[in-house]
Order: C-alpha cells, then sequence, then structure tokens
C-alpha cells in the first residue's frame, strides 16, 4: 500500500538535513589551534610553510573566534572576524570592497574568509614585498612554529 505522505516527508527530511548541515557549516566558532590550521592546509589549500604565521595571527588577533568585531579604529572602521578584516579596504557593511564581501559574511563563512585572506596577503606581499605586513599583530608571530608544532601537519 502506497502512503501519500511519505514522499513528502523523505523530501521534507532531506531539505532539514541539508539546511541543519549548511548552518553548522556556517555558523560562528572558536577554533582550536589545530583544528584550524588542519582546515586551512587540507580545506582551504594555505601553503604548509604559511599556516604557523595565519595560526599566530589569528590567536593575537581574535583568540580564534569567528565572531569576533572589534571596537571602532580611529578612522572609523571596524575589523571583522577570525583574522579581524578591515572594513576600510576588504569588506564593507554596505557595499561591496576589496574581497567583494560584506563584512558580515566573515563573521560565518569560513570560505570566504579563506578567499579574503589569500587575497589581502597576496595584495600586501605585493606592496610591501611581505603578505603578512596586512596584520598588525605579525609582530607577535615573528616564530611562529610553537602554534602548530603539536599539529603533524603534513
Amino acid at each position: 500500500m502506497k502512503m501519500p505522505g511519505n514522499r513528502y516527508q523523505v523530501w521534507l527530511a532531506l531539505l532539514l538535513a541539508v539546511a541543519a548541515f549548511g548552518a553548522r557549516a556556517t555558523q560562528a566558532r572558536v577554533y582550536e589551534a589545530c583544528e584550524l590550521a588542519r582546515e586551512l592546509r587540507s580545506t582551504y589549500g594555505f601553503p604548509l610553510g604559511q599556516i604557523p604565521t595565519f595560526v599566530c595571527i589569528a590567536y593575537h588577533e581574535s583568540r580564534y573566534d569567528t565572531s569576533a568585531v572589534s571596537k571602532p579604529n580611529k578612522d572609523k572602521s571596524i575589523d571583522y572576524g577570525i583574522f579581524q578584516i578591515n572594513s576600510r579596504w576588504w569588506c564593507d557593511r554596505g557595499p561591496k570592497l576589496g574581497c567583494g564581501v560584506t563584512c558580515q559574511t566573515l563573521l560565518v563563512d569560513m570560505n570566504q574568509v579563506a578567499k579574503c585572506v589569500k587575497a589581502i596577503y597576496a595584495e600586501t606581499k605585493r606592496l610591501k614585498g611581505d603578505g603578512f605586513k596586512a596584520w598588525t599583530t605579525y609582530k607577535f608571530c615573528k616564530n611562529p612554529d610553537s602554534f602548530t608544532a603539536h599539529c603533524h601537519l603534513s
């Protein structure tokens, strides 16, 4: 015997599962150092040699908190997310700037964060010779290996 509601219920369950997974994948969170290092490497393809420095920067910028938002800077810009990406140059609360995303996106979408960080790094390297100089906390990351030495990255 065929039940008329079964097909609907299956589709509804599938839709809810996909929505729940999608929401989980974009929720704000606080990372552990090795978890962030592995994700930067395996999910977003960051070069192995850059990962300790980026993990160090994320620690000093936000304590690995993807939902971190700074108080207004002197120029009234605001820094967003785990890497504290600045609203003056890279994102904006209204129109899209350098990274092509709104600042709010940088609080919930690590895929967009990774793309933006790579763009910031590349542009700063082009202008200053060292991409990490985009982050003021880089000065605390001259010997960053201690942030990922125990992570067994390959």
